[in-house]
């Protein structure tokens, strides 16, 4: 919800990082549009609310282009900061569940046939947590909104541990999948992962380990023993 004129409210301001040297312009105008295209649609209680843009900030050569986008400020941190805070919490298994739940619940609501987007890189980095302890879906620089040219994807290597194998290797050199809903889900699956492990799933492995581990030999991460059937079932029904 934005807030009524008259609120006070803490925001973050997002402005990316530019380099007139080594940055594409063209491209990070894109990324950006890309960005407002998909956010701004988006009403959801599970998704992080779009404020607006702001210009005259950032980058001295581009803060009259590229503005900055405003939400607000998530004091509680992102998923995994917040769970790591509740580690000693009496309901913590309620709390994992209801963190999982959520999550599913944004992912179900971006999927929708009204709102057909594709968020493209969830993870628990990208999963911020409200005043009241909701989960908000966040970051939509590599999502694609289905049904629209132009909206292409690109990889990174702090995400790979939450990207689809098929995202990461098409089994074709020099062919690269599309995201869709599948592997969205299976970020959705890695994000569970993490969440009931405390940990991020392949920890303390080189993102190239982890493609050629998920894509070509099709070994996910272990399941800890302490992970329950009912949640072992939901993570790799994802």
């Amino acid at each position: 919800m934005k807030p009524l004129i008259g609120d006070t409210v803490d925001i973050v301001i997002k402005v990316l990082r530019f380099d007139s040297e080594s940055n594409d312009l063209d491209a990070m105008t894109r990324r950006l549009l890309r960005e407002v295209n998909a956010w701004h649609r988006l009403h959801s209680a599970y998704v992080l609310p779009f404020y607006g843009l702001c210009y005259g900030i950032g980058f001295m050569d581009v803060r009259d282009v590229l503005p900055g986008l405003v939400s607000p400020f998530c004091k509680k941190g992102t998923v995994m900061a917040y769970m790591d805070n509740m580690k000693n919490a009496d309901n913590l298994p309620a709390l994992k569940l209801a963190m999982a739940t959520g999550i599913a619940k944004g992912l179900q609501y971006l999927h929708s046939t009204d709102i057909n987007i594709i968020h493209g890189d969830l993870k628990p980095a990208n999963v911020l947590i409200s005043e009241d302890g909701r989960p908000l879906l966040a970051d939509f620089g590599r999502s694609k909104i289905l049904d629209v040219k132009g909206f292409t994807h690109s990889l990174q290597a702090n995400s790979t541990a939450y990207t689809a194998p098929e995202i990461l290797w098409s089994g074709v050199d020099d062919v690269v999948n599309e995201v869709d809903r599948r592997s969205d889900m299976y970020s959705l699956g890695m994000t569970m992962w993490a969440i009931y492990a405390g940990k991020p799933p392949f920890e303390g492995k080189h993102p190239f380990q982890i493609a050629l581990s998920v894509s070509k030999y099709k070994k996910g991460p272990h399941m800890p023993d302490h992970f329950e059937r009912g949640v072992r079932d939901l993570i790799q029904g994802c």
